[in-house]
């Protein structure tokens, strides 16, 4: 096994995947706000997702296109992951890796 192959282990083992859907949902609600309906407040998200689940959804696959193309985080297997540290933990296997070297 290869150094990033086993930083990639360890970074699925040690990790937790971001929520994709969850960003989308953050995006849209600090990016659209809330919308006022006969007195009534409702959140854009929501009311797309509940009123057009079709764009709902290619919406939020291109939003993640994009912030996977953004290089914003660390893309594993179709999972994105913490950028900083996935590759605090890549940084870590390469060290591994050179002070083995250095000892034989």
């Amino acid at each position: 096994m290869n150094t990033l192959e086993k930083a990639e282990k360890r970074i699925k083992e040690e990790l937790t995947p971001i929520d994709q859907e969850e960003l989308y949902k953050n995006m849209l609600d600090d990016g659209y706000g809330d919308i006022e309906v006969c007195g009534m407040t409702f959140s854009s998200r929501r009311i797309l997702e509940e009123l057009d689940p079709t764009a709902y959804r290619c919406g939020m696959n291109d939003y993640i296109d994009s912030i996977m193309k953004d290089g914003e985080y660390y893309e594993l297997d179709d999972e994105l992951y913490d950028k900083d540290e996935a590759e605090a933990i890549i940084e870590e296997e390469e060290e591994k890796e050179e002070e083995e070297a250095n000892h034989e």
